[in-house]
Order: structure tokens, then sequence, then C-alpha cells
């Protein structure tokens, strides 16, 4: 190939131009392709995000704001729960600790010493109440 041929230069002009369209072509594809996988992304995580509704064949999605109320919700009542528990606990844990003679210890003790000392029955607790 001669340079100096004028229609030399104008095949080898004409060459580069289109690898010069053909590699901008291809930027701006690659460009397209990853920004339409970037917004599909995009799509998959509001619809995470803001959950979606039933529709037919499909049951519906809670979103994340909505399951965080469900977890604080469920939270919540299992912190009752474990309130409710730990009165039971120090109620129990109450009765099993001798003090003012009314705890169940204190009349283990009473039943204890009494038969020890050969009585029949314990002392019956003056604190008590018939009715």
């Amino acid at each position: 190939m001669n340079l100096a041929d004028p229609g030399a230069l104008d095949i080898a002009g004409t060459a580069g131009v289109a690898i010069a369209a053909y590699l901008v072509i291809r930027r701006v594809w690659t460009a397209a392709r990853n920004a339409a996988r970037g917004l599909r992304r995009l799509g998959h995580f509001a619809d995470d995000w803001f959950g979606e509704p039933e529709r037919n064949g499909v049951t519906a999605r809670p979103g994340v704001i909505e399951r965080m109320a469900a977890i604080e919700t469920a939270a919540a009542a299992t912190r009752d729960d474990v309130r409710d528990l730990v009165e039971r606990v120090e109620r129990v844990e109450h009765e099993l600790r001798p003090n003012s003679g009314t705890s169940l210890r204190d009349a283990i003790d009473r039943v204890e010493n009494a038969v020890a000392d050969g009585t029949d029955t314990a002392k019956p607790n003056p604190q008590k109440k018939t009715g």
C-alpha cells in the first residue's frame, strides 16, 4: 500500500473511522448493559425494601419496614413474657429462703425441728389466717 496514493489514504481513513466507531459503539453497549444490570439490581432492592403486593399465584412479600415492625412486636411480647417469668422465679426464690416465718422454707424448718424434737405436729403459724 502506497500512502502517497490518495485512494489508499481514503481506505485507511475509512478503516480507522470504522474501527473507532466500532470501539465507541462497543464501549457504549458495555456501559448500557452494565447500567441495565445495575438498574435491575436496584429494582430488586426496591422490591425487597418496599415489599410486593399479592398477585396471581404469588403471595405478598412484606417490605423491610413491615418486617422490622413485626420483629419489634414479637420482641415486646417476648420481653413481657420474660418479665412475668422473672417475677414468678423471684416469688419462688422468696419461698425457698427463710424469712419472717411465712415462707415454705420456714414451714419445712418447723416440721423438721418438730420431728427432731419428737412432737407430733409442728407449731402452727401465728400469722396464718383461718377462714
